[in-house]
């Protein structure tokens, strides 16, 4: 087992996490990276002119590829929030 700080609820949410972005997959092509974003990891995206190849192809496992991003360190698949946004909301209020 692996301790936690959290409550069942949190550990049981996590491992639901973590086998959704372990098994969902995608055609490959389908979907690509944000080549212009500065975000890291960087946004997925719908690829512009994909198109669905034929039922022959998609039957073979390496026609498909994992859709979600990878769970960071963090516990996140987004980097959490700057702290200089928040101080900025801070001093509008």
């Amino acid at each position: 087992g692996c301790a936690t700080t959290g409550t069942e609820k949190d550990y049981l949410r996590a491992q639901i996490a973590r086998i959704l972005h372990d098994t969902y997959v995608a055609p490959g092509g389908m979907f690509s990276f944000e080549e212009d974003s500065e975000e890291e990891p960087k946004p997925i995206v719908p690829t512009e002119e994909w198109e669905a190849p034929e039922p022959e192809e998609m039957a073979e496992p390496s026609a498909w590829v994992h859709f979600y991003s990878t769970i960071l360190k963090v516990g996140r698949v987004s980097k959490p929030p700057k702290e200089e946004a928040e101080e900025e909301e801070e001093e509008e209020a």
